[in-house]
């Protein structure tokens, strides 16, 4: 398809309704939304699949800004900062170091391009970086990582897809953030697709090669063992899980096959010290592993679409957090797979765990938590199976994103519903949300937001089993962080199959904004390539909202939104992909002065392709 050229990358006065607001009429023909959320899931080839975006769209778990209190000094506790212009003044500083990769108190990005070609080997995988100024990000200094970079361990390899997945923190406590890069196709040895994570260390001249690490399950002393089709490094957070000082790395393992589970899932924890990520006390945690609730089901549900498979990917998605219950920061795990517990409900309603951190020792199964829809009190249902027919596969803890939208002083979590059913729109998507407490992570005022929550912008439109529907997918993605409007964490919720008229999946983005009484839809805004003076213009199948991430990168002193269009065309490259970015304000998120970036191969390397996905994944 032809695209329009796009326009300047500065544009714009400040949109507090956060574009027009209006509605938009779907198209006649439906898509079959199920088929678009099971696509990447159960392995059925996005080519095979009209109008899916990317695997993103489902993977896109920490996209926040690191969490509040990740890097907050040991000496300070949650609720004395929290009630004080000291602790946001201490929050603030934290933050902008968990994505700091040079130090300079801005935020720096990340960019995913893992369907990048590297010379000759397809889909290898590669990262641009653009760092942070006190005008917002600048394509001077910018970098352009692949495993072929001097140094780097590891080596280019067809498919591998270098930078999947993406996470920041400051694994060395040196004051600089680091980088964690997802290598989920990486061959370890003779073992296909075993995954591995590379990791970069920041310095005052940012990201750099010196001490870099290559991580497998194969690597001494990590628990566990590189098997095929594992996919070690899909997921990726950090976090400071023991309060030690030094921020920790869970990597997602989500098609780890365990004894009674067939790609059930597993996650690996790595501890930071002072010569950073080390594999001393390493951890593997699965629903197998003693004191864990959930229980590992011995086959997989197969669904009739190319016999696909639908398992319970334990690490899909990870968000870490302090959500109370300690000081350390703790880890929610999706598994979109799960089987619900209620008699007669399918595999895919899914379920998060949520394992809690101790100070000083990490992560322990005390105290765990198990939660969906058919958790008593939580809101939804966990999605039903038609008798001899199909079943509504809704797949929550598909995203997650943890921040303090509000009500107390710990960390909440929101959980990604992409494939969540309404009786009258079919599977158009949501989000529950959980609120922390002194006691972790509780059923009390919880949440679910969809787009017919009462006065959310846009509706919600969905499918259920029509053979050619474009579900919106409300809840595939979700970033985490305060973009002003207040003094609480916000929501931004990508919904990245949105059509806009007859502008089939072209993608949007909800924002929810936090108060004292958590979220709520009062101001909230709905953004899309449309709004006014935002970059460029809505097309078919951009994938607009497929990824976020929320950090300050400049220019204001709130947290700014960067948003993944991995479906953009560039110039003639079909799907090379772009980021437009939306910078906060004191009323919220704004156009003014927004940006739009993409591989030129002068500025921002390397030259736009056909297929890349640049912004496929955001840190």
């Amino acid at each position: 398809m032809n695209r329009q050229q796009k326009k300047d990358t500065n544009l714009g006065t400040p949109n507090s309704l956060g574009g027009s607001g209006r509605r938009h009429t779907r198209p006649s023909t439906c898509w079959a939304g199920r088929l678009v959320l099971l696509g990447s899931l159960v392995g059925i080839p996005l080519a095979s699949v009209p109008n899916v975006t990317v695997a993103a769209a489902l993977t896109q778990h920490e996209t926040s800004e690191a969490p509040a209190q990740l890097a907050l000094p040991a000496t300070h506790s949650a609720r004395s900062l929290d009630s004080s212009a000291e602790h946001r003044r201490v929050e603030a500083s934290a933050l902008r170091v968990a994505s700091d990769f040079n130090g300079d108190g801005f935020a720096d990005l990340a960019i995913g391009v893992p369907d990048e070609d590297v010379g000759t080997v397809l889909d290898a995988g590669g990262i641009n970086v653009i760092y942070g100024t006190p005008g917002g990000p600048s394509a001077p200094g910018a970098q352009f990582w692949t495993q072929e970079a001097p140094g780097v361990r590891g080596r280019a390899e067809r498919r591998d897809r270098f930078g999947s997945a993406l996470a920041q923190g400051d694994f060395n406590g040196d004051g600089f953030a680091d980088l964690a890069i997802g290598v989920p196709n990486e061959d370890v040895g003779v073992v296909l697709n075993a995954g591995a994570v590379n990791v970069l260390y920041g310095s005052a001249a940012g990201l750099a090669a010196t001490g870099n690490q290559l991580w497998a399950q194969s690597s001494p002393g990590i628990k566990d063992a590189a098997q095929r089709g594992d996919r070690f490094g899909f997921a990726l957070a950090a976090g400071d899980l023991d309060r030690d000082g030094y921020a920790d790395l869970a990597v997602g393992v989500p098609y780890e096959d365990l004894p009674g589970g067939t790609a059930s899932g597993a996650v690996n924890v790595l501890y930071g010290s002072a010569l950073g990520l080390r594999s001393h006390r390493n951890q593997f945690w699965n629903q197998n592993t003693p004191g864990i609730k959930g229980a590992i089901n011995n086959e997989c549900s197969i669904f009739g679409f190319n016999g696909s498979e639908l398992c319970e990917r334990f690490g899909w998605a990870l968000a870490a957090a302090n959500f109370g219950n300690g000081r350390a920061v703790d880890l929610a795990i999706g598994v979109p797979g799960e089987l619900s517990n209620v008699p007669g409900y399918p595999f895919g309603a899914g379920a998060v765990n949520v394992i809690y951190g101790k100070t000083g020792v990490g992560l322990t199964a005390l105290g765990n938590q198990l939660w969906s829809q058919a958790t008593p009190g939580v809101k939804g249902d966990p999605g039903f199976c038609d008798p001899g027919s199909s079943c509504v596969v809704e797949l929550f803890g598909a995203a997650l994103a943890a921040g303090n939208f509000g009500k107390g002083f710990q960390a909440d979590l929101a959980v990604g519903v992409p494939g969540d059913y309404f009786s009258d729109k079919g599977q158009a998507g949501g989000v529950n949300v959980l609120y922390g407490s002194s006691q972790g992570l509780s059923v009390t005022g919880n949440q679910l937001w969809n787009q017919d929550s009462p006065g959310v912008l846009d509706e919600a439109e969905g499918c259920y089993f029509e053979e050619d529907c474009i579900a919106d997918r409300f809840g595939a993605a979700l970033a985490a962080a305060n973009f002003g409007n207040g003094s609480f964490a916000d929501l931004a919720v990508g919904v990245p199959q949105e059509s806009l008229g007859p502008i089939a999946a072209a993608g949007a983005v909800n924002v929810l904004y936090g108060s004292t009484t958590g979220l709520t839809a009062t101001r909230n805004q709905f953004w899309t390539q449309d709004s006014p003076d935002v970059a460029d213009v809505a097309e078919e199948s951009d994938g607009f909202g497929s990824s976020l991430f929320a950090a300050d990168f400049g220019q204001t002193t709130e947290r700014d939104l960067a948003i993944g269009v991995p479906g953009q065309d560039v110039q003639t490259a079909t799907d090379a992909g772009a980021v437009n970015l939306l910078f906060g304000s004191p009323a919220g998120l704004s156009s003014s002065a927004n940006q739009f970036w993409h591989q030129d191969g002068i500025q921002v390397l390397d030259p736009p392709e056909p297929g890349d996905r640049f912004g496929k994944w955001l840190g």
